[in-house]
């Protein structure tokens, strides 16, 4: 009968007031959509359709659950990741001879809402003959969507170190006439679905793979046009100008002069994620049932 009544609590309607919060670590990938690299094709308005799969690179969040309905969740997150890009790793001749390339950290705060699509009941856990309880569903599956803010800081390599490019003004930010230089705080919209695999009680296996919008098209320092190269070595100097225009000498020069299509300004860029982690549940403790107060009659 004890093992009854436990195993029924599980499936009861209200049970998953109980496991309100989680908390989680997770570790994973990271990859950028973008202008740089991709595929062997002219870029693609879909990024998706243009993901260099050599370049994911590790990530890592850390985050905090509250299950504030039966079926949906709002779910707070850290995330830390690197990314990159190259031409170096396309062959279409117009990205391979602009030459570009850059890496940056990212660092993200973002808070989404979750739907659950079907969520795990532990039903009959231990297994006992006699018992009378649902059979266990451990898996969970939900998508989600939310808003978060990011900290990005695209560098490249120079002289055998990397250099920060945002400050060197590369298309020109900075030099009168132009428009002032990006910002390295930007806003993203994280989407995307995820599943988790229950362990145990308190324990559970997650995987989350997010698509994250942003409202920034300099994650990898390349937007629009080419600027003066002169004005640019003049006005911010050397390594400015030879990081705004590395293109290949042997290509024709058109493709690199000033006013020439060295980004797509269309676009925004993206990156997108998938983290692995361990989840563990606050299980709330029932509470202690109040005694009845006594009343005394007086005649």
């Amino acid at each position: 009968m004890t093992f009854s009544g436990v195993s029924q609590h599980f499936n009861s309607q209200n049970n998953w007031r109980k496991y309100k919060h989680e908390i989680s670590v997770g570790t994973g990938i990271a990859n950028y959509m973008g202008d740089l690299g991709g595929l062997d094709t002219q870029g693609k308005e879909f990024f998706l359709f243009d993901l260099e799969f050599s370049q994911f690179k590790k990530s890592f969040a850390c985050s905090y659950r509250y299950n504030a309905f039966k079926n949906a969740s709002f779910h707070g997150k850290v995330f830390y990741g690197t990314v990159s890009g190259s031409d170096a790793l396309t062959r279409q001749p117009q990205r391979t001879a602009r030459n570009l390339s850059f890496k940056s950290n990212i660092i993200e705060c973002s808070a989404s809402y979750e739907y659950f699509i079907f969520k795990s009941k532990p039903g009959h856990l231990y297994h006992i003959k006699g018992t009378k309880a649902t059979n266990p569903n451990p898996l969970s599956l939900y998508v989600f969507a939310g808003v978060g803010g990011f900290y990005f800081n695209p560098k490249a390599e120079y002289n055998g170190s990397y250099v920060a490019l945002q400050p060197l003004g590369t298309e020109g930010q900075g030099i009168s006439g132009k428009s002032k230089k990006y910002s390295r705080i930007s806003v993203s919209i994280p989407t995307g679905m995820g599943m988790s695999l229950r362990l145990w009680l308190n324990f559970k296996l997650s995987m989350d793979m997010s698509y994250n919008f942003t409202f920034t098209d300099y994650l990898d320092d390349v937007s629009g046009l080419y600027f003066d190269n002169d004005q640019i070595r003049f006005f911010n100097g050397d390594a400015a100008a030879d990081l705004a225009n590395r293109a290949d000498p042997s290509a024709p020069s058109t493709w690199s002069q000033a006013g020439a299509i060295r980004g797509n300004s269309k676009n925004n860029d993206a990156f997108l994620s998938t983290v692995v982690s361990l989840t563990y549940t606050i299980m709330r403790k029932n509470p202690v049932p109040r005694r009845p107060k006594k009343h005394s009659f007086q005649n």
